[in-house]
């Protein structure tokens, strides 16, 4: 069953690095937190903690599996919430070899750019290039591996 925590009455960030961790949320739309693990290692847990206890994130269930969500975003089935999970996974890798979204466009190291998308129920994460070329990985190896070892062009 999903559950979505309520979200707290708003407050202040007083923390650059809470800061940083809210900005990575808003962006991607929310995370598992063995994903915000990879970009804030130790630390992911204390800046949810701080980041729910200013209004700015809250906590999503679905079985045992766990999303950090910023508070403004709303995952309404077990559809989106496997989505979420693995748009999540992906931009965290993509983060972590030094690409970033601007405005939800993917831009990858070499600043390639691209849309990122889900099929197959949220088990495998497609991005389709400004240029027309397609790639695409499987949650199952974002969560094990690098980025670059899990994306592969499509034909």
């Amino acid at each position: 069953m999903l559950y979505i925590e309520p979200c707290r009455a708003p407050g202040f960030i007083t923390s650059p690095r809470v800061e940083e961790f809210v900005r990575f949320l808003e962006a991607t739309g929310g995370a598992p937190p063995d994903a915000c693990h990879l970009l804030f290692r130790r630390a992911a847990g204390d800046l949810f903690k701080k980041a729910r206890g200013a209004g700015c994130a809250v906590q999503a269930r679905l079985g045992p599996s766990v999303l950090w969500l910023p508070a403004g975003h709303r995952i309404i089935d077990e559809r989106a919430f496997r989505e979420q999970e693995a748009l999540g996974w992906f931009y965290a890798r993509l983060v972590q070899a030094g690409g970033k979204l601007e405005n939800g466009t993917v831009v990858f190291p070499k600043g390639q750019r691209g849309r990122a998308f889900t099929r197959g129920s949220g088990m495998q994460v497609v991005v389709r290039m400004e240029g027309g070329e397609v790639y695409a990985c499987d949650v199952v190896d974002l969560r094990v591996r690098e980025l670059g070892r899990c994306i592969r062009r499509e034909r």
